[in-house]
């Protein structure tokens, strides 16, 4: 074998190893609300279900509430976003079990703080409670102070 073909081989090599694994687990609460977004964003609400449930597990999983598909559409349409960023995460009170993340929303020129509060759920963490009224009309532009117009 002549040394220019080394350099292909590894590369070959990088490549095969890539595969199709699961994504990883949201083992942080920034990580699973950062993950939701991206979904709304991507208008992936497979995704939002697996991330959004209650104690018993994912609404994608376990079905719950009834209309669960209802309330994940509703919230991919409040959520879509051109960017976020995590504002502030913190206990939430009275409940040592959850914690807040509290994520910036930009939409246009919108900019809005969202409370995403999130329980441990197996080896990860589940979206249990949002308000989504936080994250503003989606209807509805803002002017170049941010504020809704015709609000």
């Amino acid at each position: 074998m002549t040394i220019r073909w080394i350099p292909a081989l590894l590369l070959t090599a990088a490549c095969a190893g890539g595969g199709s694994a699961a994504p990883a687990p949201n083992r942080t609460p920034e990580s699973t609300v950062k993950t939701f977004l991206a979904a709304a964003r991507d208008t992936n609400v497979a995704t939002m279900a697996n991330l959004w449930g209650g104690p018993s597990g994912p609404a994608g999983q376990t079905k719950q509430p009834a209309d669960y598909e209802k309330r994940i559409r509703i919230m991919q349409v409040y959520l879509v976003n051109d960017s976020a960023k995590v504002a502030s995460l913190g206990p939430v009170d009275a409940h040592p079990d959850q914690t807040m993340v509290t994520m910036r929303i930009f939409r246009g020129k919108c900019t809005n703080l969202v409370p995403f509060v999130l329980g441990k759920w197996k080896d990860g963490y589940l979206i249990q409670n949002l308000d989504v009224s936080a994250a503003g009309n989606p209807a509805r532009p803002c002017d170049d102070n941010g504020n809704p117009i015709g609000a």
